[in-house]
């Protein structure tokens, strides 16, 4: 498995768990292209992988909330949004300075390590209150 994805991370809903997978192998790729920066274009690539995985994923999580009524919705896409802001922003930097980013891809694990247990974790146990027949799966 990539990164420090676990399966005790698992949100109970396999797509939306192999979506997470995914990013973290992302991540893992985008710190092996910045750690041997061969060409430049590649880093910038990376983080332009980084920020369409992760917007698709917050996109798909977003609607099953928005789906099951889910109360927390708007702070925890709030929290999409400044992920993909912050993403947006280091990616206009990655093609002039791939020193400054050496960094980010053990930032970006941890927050998403933290995202993936605490927000994702709340939305998970509020999909589990809710009866099969009437959760909606996207």
């Amino acid at each position: 498995m990539s990164g420090h994805w676990k399966k005790s991370m698992g949100a109970g809903d396999s797509r939306m768990d192999k979506q997470h997978k995914a990013l973290f192998g992302v991540i893992d790729d985008m710190e092996r292209r910045i750690t041997a920066p061969k060409d430049r274009d590649a880093v910038f690539r990376a983080w332009k992988e980084l920020h369409g995985h992760a917007a698709y994923h917050f996109a798909c999580q977003e609607q099953l909330m928005l789906e099951n009524g889910y109360p927390g919705h708007a702070e925890h896409a709030a929290e999409h949004d400044d992920f993909l802001k912050l993403v947006a922003r280091r990616m206009s930097e990655a093609p002039h300075n791939t020193n400054a980013l050496k960094g980010m891809p053990g930032y970006l694990r941890k927050w998403l390590s933290g995202h993936i247990r605490n927000s994702d974790g709340r939305f998970a146990a509020y999909l589990g209150d809710i009866p099969p027949g009437l959760k909606k799966t996207g």
